[in-house]
């Protein structure tokens, strides 16, 4: 580990990165007293997003935050012997090696040595995780082409504020990108573990060794996404942003969807069927195998904490075939149900 490091959190999306940022934030006074800074400047809610906003032309940029400048020059004020940076936006850098040099060579400038940090998980997992966020900011349209387009393209593209927003699933690729800008030494994959809070201690674990049990003390967790409700929340937005679309296909209002049944027996948000997460995974095999070989992360074993799909799943996996089969069924013919015993189909 370099003397004076400066890590650059960048993600990816969906692996803990809100609860780390929060977490820094949250304990940002305590840890600088540890000689580790995490700046306030160019933070965009919790995250120094502000940092990739002003590089891509983002209409989200807003100059009051701060810039890359005024980063560097709290940096070179506050002087310690650690510095923290956080945004999943980084993400979106690594195929624009013009920018990865200039932020590298801007914290160079200031006697830092920059430390990437990337935290990764299966991409089935990804997958749901990534649609039910992509829902609800209303850029994903239905997930069997969501699914389609990230198994044949390796990616999710989204046109956000002015900007294409690219979601990388070859994750080999995002940290070779990395890697030949700031130097694969100083370049760390690390996998992503489900259990609450686990997130954060690795992370505290690498920035500010001894600082884990400060987040402890604090009671800060990594909320566990996926979960029913986000799931009641996901199909609830679909129903607003699309169906409403569709009135001649809904019968009586919305309240019809099990969105209490899940709330009730916890059914967690899982659509992926079993043959299309073993599709996703030869999809991606020769990357993760790369990812393994290189970066010494294997996404092919289980995880901790992970859990085989439940009866919940099958029931999201119904919900949204359905859901897409409604988007594509013919207008004046029969309506298709969206809840089992309402009629049809009620195999997944």
């Amino acid at each position: 580990m370099p003397s004076r490091p400066c890590f650059i959190h960048i993600g990816t999306h969906k692996t803990g990165t809100t609860a780390i940022q929060v977490t820094m934030r949250t304990l940002a006074e305590t840890l600088r007293r540890e000689g580790v800074l995490y700046p306030s400047a160019a933070v965009y809610h919790a995250g120094h997003h502000n940092i990739v906003f002003e590089m891509l032309g983002d209409e989200r940029f807003d100059l009051a935050l701060g810039t890359l400048d005024d980063l560097c020059e709290e940096i070179r004020n506050a002087a310690a012997e650690r510095i923290c940076l956080s945004s999943e936006a980084f993400e979106y850098l690594h195929a624009s090696p013009q920018h990865l040099a200039h932020l590298r060579d801007a914290i160079r400038a200031l006697g830092y040595t920059p430390v990437v940090l990337l935290y990764v998980r299966p991409q089935a997992d990804y997958v749901e995780s990534l649609f039910a966020e992509m829902t609800k900011h209303r850029h994903a349209g239905t997930f069997s082409a969501f699914l389609e387009g990230i198994t044949v393209a390796g990616a999710f593209r989204a046109n956000v504020y002015g900007c294409t927003e690219t979601f990388t699933f070859t994750y080999d690729r995002i940290a070779s990108d990395f890697a030949a800008t700031f130097g694969a030494e100083n370049v760390a994959v690390r996998r992503y573990d489900r259990r609450r809070g686990a997130v954060i201690e690795d992370f505290l674990d690498l920035v500010a060794p001894g600082a884990a049990a400060l987040a402890e003390a604090a009671q800060l967790r990594d909320v566990a996404l996926n979960s029913r409700d986000d799931f009641a929340c996901v199909a609830k937005r679909m129903i607003d942003n699309d169906l409403s679309r569709h009135p001649e296909y809904i019968e009586g209002p919305t309240s019809t969807l099990p969105f209490d049944e899940l709330r009730v027996t916890g059914y967690t948000f899982a659509p992926l069927t079993t043959a299309e997460r073993r599709r996703l995974e030869r999809r991606f095999a020769e990357s993760n195998a790369a990812l393994a070989r290189t970066w010494g992360v294997d996404l092919r074993t289980a995880a901790s904490g992970s859990s085989p799909a439940s009866t919940g799943a099958l029931t999201a996996q119904r919900l949204f075939r359905r859901f897409d089969d409604l988007l594509r069924t013919p207008r004046g013919t029969e309506r298709i149900p969206l809840r089992e015993g309402a009629g049809g189909d009620s195999t997944a």
